[in-house]
């Protein structure tokens, strides 16, 4: 089978363009004499980091969703005038919002510590704010 040696629609010529890829298949399967692609295995630590983030976004979302909620729900009942019930479902609502954002965060941050902290921060303001409604 002849080639043609240029191809009017391209400006590579034909066999220019057979020829690469030629070789790029023969660099995907291994055949071209070059070093084998191995597959990587995955640290240790990193493994370790991902987990820490899964368990900073189920159980430190939960935790800053929950005393989010607690936290609304008072400051609504005290500062306006909207029944306990409602407020409650108010608060209940948004904990989905607090949910997600806190998800989000961990999985955006560069480092699983800067992850937990990030959810630590907020968890202690907002669980100081609900003792201090709830106190009062």
């Amino acid at each position: 089978m002849s080639y043609p040696t240029y191809n009017p629609r391209s400006s590579f010529p034909t066999q220019i363009r057979n020829a690469n890829h030629y070789h790029m298949r023969l660099c995907l399967l291994g055949l071209n004499g070059s070093r084998r692609i191995m597959k990587q295995r995955v640290s240790v630590g990193y493994r370790m980091a991902i987990g820490s983030r899964v368990i900073a976004a189920v159980v430190g979302g939960y935790a800053v969703a929950a005393l989010c909620t607690g936290c609304l729900s008072l400051a609504l009942v005290r500062w306006t005038d909207v029944a306990r019930a409602e407020a409650v479902m108010t608060a209940t609502l948004m904990s989905f919002l607090w949910f997600a954002l806190a998800v989000i965060w961990v999985f955006a941050a560069s480092t699983a510590w800067r992850a937990w902290v990030g959810l630590c921060v907020p968890g202690v303001l907002m669980a100081a704010g609900w003792l201090i409604l709830r106190g009062a």
